[in-house]
């Protein structure tokens, strides 16, 4: 039984680890885009882009934690939430940068 919980914890720990680290390449992707347009603007798109992640990540953390969401809701809406939405957006923001970078030169 022991081993059981232990496993869940772990796996757990991996899959919020996954939801920070698509948010935070959501953030550089954000920044490398926006790095064209005003230079006032750039550092506040990040932040606002790290402030959604954690209040996302937060948010599931805290329905985990006090269970006011079942154990297979919360782990869908990290998998969504956390980490396909983010890449999503990161792999079309990736391909907004090429086409970009491919007209200039």
């Amino acid at each position: 039984m022991a081993f059981r919980t232990l496993t869940y914890d772990v796996f757990h720990l991996g899959l919020y680890m996954i939801t920070a680290l698509a948010w935070t390449s959501l953030c550089v992707m954000v920044l490398l885009t926006a790095r064209r347009r005003r230079s006032t603007a750039v550092p506040a798109s990040g932040l606002c882009v790290a402030g959604v992640g954690a209040l996302v990540c937060v948010g599931i953390l805290l329905a985990d934690v006090l269970r006011l969401i079942d154990h297979r809701v919360v782990l869908f809406s990290l998998l969504v939430f956390g980490v396909f939405a983010p890449v999503l957006t990161v792999g079309g923001l990736y391909r907004r940068l090429n086409q970009r970078r491919g007209t200039v030169g």
